[in-house]
C-alpha cells in the first residue's frame, strides 16, 4: 500500500529530532560532568581537611589546644560544604540556562519538521483515501455488471420455462 516507508519528511524529522536530542544530551553530560568534578573536589577537600585536623591533633600538647583544635573541625568541613553547595547550584543554574537555550534553539526546527510530516503524513492518506474509493467503486461496478448480467440470464431462462409449461 505506501511504496515509501522513510519518506523525505520522515527522514529530515528524524535527523532534526536525532541533533536536538544529541545536543540535549551533550548538555546533560556536560552538567553530570561537573557534578563529578565537584563530588571529587568536595572530597580532595574533606581529606584535606581531616588530614590536617588529624595532625593538628596529634601535635595538641595540651588539653586547651586539643579543645580548640576540635571545636574548629566543625567550622572546616562546613567550609567544604558551603563551597560543594555553592558549585552544584552553580552547575544547576548553567544547565537550566543551556537547556533552555539550546530548546530554543532546536524547537523551531523540530515545528517545522513536524508540520511538514504531519501534512505529507495528510495528503498521502488522503491519496490513498481518493485510491481505496476509486477501487470500491470500480469493484461496486464490477459487481453491478456481473449481477445485472447474471440475474437477465436467470430471468430469461425462467421466463422460457414458464412459458413451455401447459395452462
Amino acid at each position: 500500500m505506501y511504496t515509501k516507508v522513510f519518506t523525505p519528511a520522515i527522514a529530515s524529522h528524524c535527523n532534526v529530532l536525532l541533533t536536538y536530542y544529541t545536543d540535549l544530551s551533550r548538555r546533560m553530560l556536560d552538567s553530570a560532568q561537573r557534578i563529578g568534578e565537584l563530588h571529587l573536589q568536595l572530597a580532595r577537600d574533606l581529606m584535606g581537611e581531616w588530614a590536617e585536623h588529624t595532625q593538628r591533633l596529634l601535635a595538641a600538647r595540651d588539653a586547651a589546644t586539643l579543645g580548640a583544635t576540635v571545636a574548629e573541625r566543625g567550622w572546616l568541613s562546613g567550609t567544604a560544604l558551603r563551597a560543594y553547595q555553592q558549585g552544584v547550584a552553580d552547575v544547576y543554574a548553567h544547565a537550566h540556562a543551556h537547556l533552555a537555550q539550546t530548546a530554543e534553539t532546536h524547537l523551531p526546527a523540530v515545528n517545522r519538521s513536524a508540520t511538514a510530516l504531519a501534512e505529507e503524513l495528510i495528503r498521502n492518506a488522503n491519496e490513498e483515501a481518493v485510491k481505496a474509493g476509486m477501487r470500491h467503486k470500480e469493484m461496486m461496478e464490477r459487481i453491478g455488471a456481473d449481477g445485472d448480467h447474471g440475474s437477465n440470464g436467470r430471468a430469461r431462462a425462467g421466463d422460457e420455462q414458464a412459458g413451455s409449461l401447459p395452462h
